[in-house]
């Protein structure tokens, strides 16, 4: 950076009433302190000195977005067509043409499937692909085809995540745009928070595409961007805005930005340096004099308003739809087996059939699984291999053990207690937990055998299915597990599994979360139950999303949730957490913050 160009955003930030200190120089001079303090507090003067040219300067530079009242449906639509544009659709679509890309923060049922659609007509494109969930491509290409009875839209490839995760995904990519310039392509996300995690083969091949083809434009949409963390849509943000990306794009601003912002983060002073100021500009104040919850609140504040007002930003603040949210809490008495099953889970750290449970992660999910009557246990085609029992239930307890006793930051996973173990191993160290793992690091990459499903008592089965038969409008019923799919369908429920197309038309039925709770347009329904509730709030926001949506016709949504057992409540205290830091980190208005909710203990 030039001399010239340093005084001169030097100058505008100190215009804009910002007064970085000074760089720190490549090379401090440190003579010998007088005292120990004076070297403490030296060390903490250049921790918190921060080059105002620094990532946290370039983002505060930004220009803002400027609103806009244009509507776009007369130039977008063919003359016979009739479906006008919303507010939300308009906005999205001219800032996708003044920045040729868009990270769309938008929230469920504000009409992002035409946006998607759009975005390469705005951009007078001559190619669009869409990513879509599976689950969603087949709704989604029926909405393309009636979409183009009422717009101009250029020829378009609906593709799933899925199918880019093959092996030839990467192939497909290249080959749809085979023999056209990059600036004739838009690449769109839909549920863009499909490609948040770094290492999976999706988000590296996205990554890949538009970085060997920088001309392409890429419009990212979801209504669920981030569960916990800014890393969940930094990359997805610098793809779309480049170096207009309003988040950190270099690793060391970007993990300061984290520890200060994260549901999960730990800042230290250097962190708070870095944020300074960012927090300075949108709260008008030092982050400095504050602390704790209340400090990192302010700064997801001052986040979410340069976050809402960058180029090539646009994000949604207000419920989608009129109609009302209510959740209705469920309780039912726990039966015998069930409550000793739980219980043995809490006292004996084991599930029903007696397999340790090595963490905390494990135990919550078997908690869930007998608060709903069931368990899995393991099926032998043969003869069982009772050395790989033997040596997997050894180190299960070691490990048990070992996180009860000496569980902390950075040590409080099977994983990370095997990481130094083995360390500790090539030291020459030994005992109990070192001779478990050596046992068990000689059976483990043996394959699994499969499982089945064991019931305790049916209860929460004959509860729903009960319940679904009373209901005096058609209701769906949510799960989670293979186990309980099964069983709806022996109890002559309608179920929609994995790959199964949902009718249209309102019936009682059950659906799978996982298959049909994002992106499905089910608000021909109004009523449904969740047998086993999330502890995320991003989940929430698209399961509630489906029915609580543009189109809903009813005056109130309802949802009714069980709540019998403590893993359920505290699922349910978690998303609602979940959901505050999503809302104020982006402005998203959750529904579970919103919503109504009776008869609940939270």
């Amino acid at each position: 950076m030039t001399d010239l160009f340093r005084e001169a955003l030097l100058a505008r930030a100190q215009a804009q009433g910002i007064h970085p200190p000074a760089q720190v120089p490549a090379t401090v001079p440190a003579p010998a302190p007088a005292s120990f303090l004076d070297a403490v507090q030296k060390r903490r003067q250049v921790r918190r000195e921060v080059p105002p040219e620094t990532e946290t300067m370039r983002i505060l530079n930004l220009p803002d977005e400027p609103p806009t009242d244009i509507d776009l449906t007369s130039q977008l639509r063919l003359p016979g067509g009739s479906i006008s544009l919303r507010p939300v659709q308009n906005q999205a679509l001219v800032t996708i043409a003044r920045n040729r890309g868009l990270l769309g923060v938008i929230g469920v049922g504000h009409g992002k499937s035409l946006i998607s659609l759009l975005a390469g007509t705005v951009l007078g494109a001559r190619l669009a692909i869409v990513l879509a969930p599976a689950s969603t491509v087949s709704q989604l290409r029926r909405t393309l085809a009636e979409a183009r009875a009422h717009f101009r839209i250029p020829p378009t490839h609906v593709l799933s995540y899925a199918t880019l995760s093959r092996p030839e995904g990467t192939r497909m990519l290249e080959g749809y745009i085979e023999g056209l310039a990059d600036s004739d392509i838009v690449l769109v996300a839909d549920e863009a928070h499909r490609i948040k995690r770094h290492e999976s083969a999706r988000t590296k091949r996205v990554i890949r595409f538009l970085t060997a083809h920088p001309g392409i434009a890429f419009v990212a949409l979801s209504g669920t961007m981030t569960a916990k963390s800014l890393k969940d849509f930094s990359h997805i943000a610098a793809m779309a805005l480049r170096e207009r990306s309003p988040i950190p794009r270099d690793k060391g601003h970007l993990e300061a930005w984290s520890e200060c912002l994260d549901v999960k983060g730990r800042p230290g002073p250097q962190h708070w340096a870095t944020l300074e100021p960012l927090f300075q500009r949108y709260t008008g104040r030092s982050g400095f004099g504050m602390y704790g919850e209340q400090r990192a609140q302010a700064a997801r504040e001052a986040f979410r308003e340069r976050l809402s007002t960058a180029p090539g930003v646009v994000t949604t603040a207000e419920g989608s739809i009129g109609c009302s949210l209510r959740l209705r809490a469920l309780t039912l008495p726990l039966p015998a087996s069930v409550e000793q099953g739980l219980q043995g889970v809490l006292v004996m750290g084991e599930d029903p059939g007696g397999e340790p449970i090595p963490d905390d992660a494990t135990a919550w999910r078997v908690k869930r699984y007998i608060a709903q009557g069931f368990y899995y246990r393991w099926v032998w085609p043969g003869v069982p291999d009772t050395a790989w029992l033997d040596a997997r239930r050894g180190w299960g307890r070691n490990v048990r053990a070992e996180l009860e006793q000496r569980s902390e930051e950075g040590y409080d996973s099977p994983l990370l207690v095997s990481n130094r173990v083995e360390r500790e191993i090539s030291a020459g160290r030994g005992g109990a937990l070192h001779s478990a793992w050596a046992r068990w690091k000689g059976q483990k990459d043996k394959p699994a055998p499969p499982v089945e499903p064991v019931w305790l008592d049916p209860f929460l089965i004959r509860h729903a299915v009960a319940w679904a038969r009373a209901s005096k409008r058609p209701a769906i019923v949510w799960y989670d597990s293979l186990a309980v799919e099964e069983a709806l369908r022996d109890a002559g429920m309608k179920v929609y599994g994995s790959g199964e197309e949902v009718s249209n038309r309102a019936h009682t039925c059950a659906m799978s979360i996982q298959a049909h709770g994002t992106g499905k347009d089910l608000q021909s329904w109004d009523t449904m139950l969740v047998l086993s509730p999330p502890s995320s709030g991003k989940t929430w926001e698209q399961l509630l999303g489906r029915l609580h949506r543009q189109g809903q016709q009813a005056d109130e949504v309802e949802c009714y949730i069980y709540q019998h057992a403590p893993c359920f409540v505290d699922a349910m205290t978690g998303a609602i957490e979940d959901a505050k830091y999503i809302e104020t980190v982006t402005g998203n208005a959750q529904k579970l913050r919103y919503a109504d909710f009776d008869g609940f203990t939270l």
